[in-house]
């Protein structure tokens, strides 16, 4: 399982580098939900559709984000997240929240 996962990380961000985020991000929709089962991949899938202003990958991030294991790692998803928010609407919203 755990060579599956370093496949699938190591494609999916080889498809981003050469193929570009379009062809990318189509790529990654087409390919069986059960390879996102994993934290990495769910990592490597969020930090790609952060940078994608249409949000195409959100369906496999959120279902993705349930394979999440430890503390440290729902903490690096939620600085994902954030960040994802900044890149996506900039500091005008203030990532949604109030003083």
């Amino acid at each position: 399982m755990i060579s599956a996962v370093v496949s699938v990380s190591f494609i999916c961000r080889l498809m981003y580098y050469i193929s570009g985020p379009d062809l990318a991000i189509g790529s990654i929709l087409k390919m069986p939900k059960e390879l996102f089962r994993s934290s990495k991949v769910s990592f490597i899938v969020s930090a790609i559709n952060a940078l994608d202003q249409n949000d195409r990958l959100e369906s496999i991030t959120s279902s993705s984000r349930y394979f999440l294991a430890s503390q440290e790692e729902i903490t690096g998803m939620h600085y994902l997240i954030a960040l994802s928010k900044l890149i996506k609407h900039g500091t005008k919203d203030h990532l949604g929240f109030i003083k």
